[in-house]
């Protein structure tokens, strides 16, 4: 996949949040808040990078020393250092953050763009 192709489908997601007229809130989130989150998101989206993180979250990796690294693509990060990662190969988004050390490694919320984002 090229940084284009995750370009759109960050752009698509978003497009598809927006096109909800009026913003049809989810269990829990007002409008208000949907809108404000779309604002913070976009003011945190970030030309995609691939970035490798460690999945610590996952239950074979729980147990392992040295967790496997595996590839994403960065597609946004917030300014308290949370970081939202696309997965091309699950077609979902992320969350994850960085380590004192400054890896990177996955928290454990996978979903579609505005729930991963709303849930930093």
């Amino acid at each position: 996949m090229e940084p284009e192709a995750v370009v759109e489908r960050v752009e698509r997601e978003i497009a598809d949040y927006q096109s909800q007229r009026p913003v049809r809130p989810r269990a829990g989130r007002s409008a208000d808040r949907v809108r404000a989150e779309l604002a913070a998101l976009s003011r945190a989206l970030i030309p995609p990078v691939r970035g490798r993180f460690a999945v610590p979250d996952e239950g074979v990796q729980l147990t392992t020393p040295e967790p496997e690294l595996t590839t994403y693509w960065v597609v946004a990060q917030d300014p308290d250092g949370t970081i939202v990662f696309y997965d091309e190969t699950e077609d979902e988004f992320g969350l994850g953050e960085a380590t004192p050390e400054g890896d990177l490694e996955t928290v454990g919320v996978r979903g579609d763009l505005l729930s991963v984002f709303l849930a930093r």
